[in-house]
């Protein structure tokens, strides 16, 4: 594999066999772009972006990133939410009827 700023690994030998596929399916898309102070950014999960690569569609999350966030951290929990969404559970959906009950019941 290469990784930009390393060049090229052996990911078998470094981590083992066990850690090593041939192939794997790909399940979302996960974009890292430098932050943008000017740009409007997703905040709550509310919407779902998808991309189309080779026909097939698969949800698509942009990152912004900046100098000192832990990037492998970012995107493990982009992934471990987008599990948890094919599940059918949104906590950004939760969170809002919540507050809709709220708001209501204090009417």
């Amino acid at each position: 594999m290469e990784i930009r700023g390393l060049g090229i690994v052996n990911v078998q030998a470094l981590f083992g066999a066990v850690c090593f596929r041939e192939e794997a399916p790909i399940d979302m898309v996960i974009t890292l772009e430098p932050w943008d102070s000017e740009k409007e950014y997703e905040r709550l999960g509310m919407e779902q972006r998808f991309i189309s690569i080779l026909g097939k569609t698969m949800p698509h999350v942009t990152i912004p990133v900046r100098v000192g966030r832990d990037i492998v951290l970012l995107v493990e929990t982009a992934a471990l939410s987008h599990r948890l969404r094919s599940t059918g559970y949104n906590p950004a959906k939760e969170l809002n009827e919540r507050l809709l009950r709220m708001m209501s019941a204090k009417r």
